[in-house]
């Protein structure tokens, strides 16, 4: 009987330890979890400012233009593609190895 206290003890102890290691990676894993929610916000910031840098320089691009560019417009090229020449038909010519050749008469 006083092994079987024993046992259990040593299985309540690592019961406990498994517990305490959990614990911590639940505590790790809330962390980390905060920490992405924070870059999250950050990178969301970086882009919406991206966003909007994009739209003031392409406002001033159309801005900056000459109007005559603007106002003649350039010539569309032709979307037909040229057909494409054919290659000249070769002709394999077969070649037997010499022990195969039919005899000539």
């Amino acid at each position: 009987m006083v092994r079987d206290n024993a046992e259990l003890t040593e299985h309540l102890k690592a019961m406990q330890e498994m517990a305490r290691h959990s614990t911590d990676l639940a505590e790790d894993l809330k962390a980390a979890q905060a920490q992405i929610a924070r870059d999250n916000v950050n990178f969301t910031e970086m882009l919406k400012a991206s966003q909007e840098q994009i739209a003031r320089l392409a406002a001033s691009e159309q801005r900056q233009r000459p109007k005559t560019l603007a106002s003649s417009p350039l010539p569309i090229p032709s979307t037909a593609r040229k057909p494409v020449p054919t290659p000249p038909q070769v002709r394999l010519q077969t070649q037997y190895p010499t022990h195969l050749q039919p005899k000539q008469q």
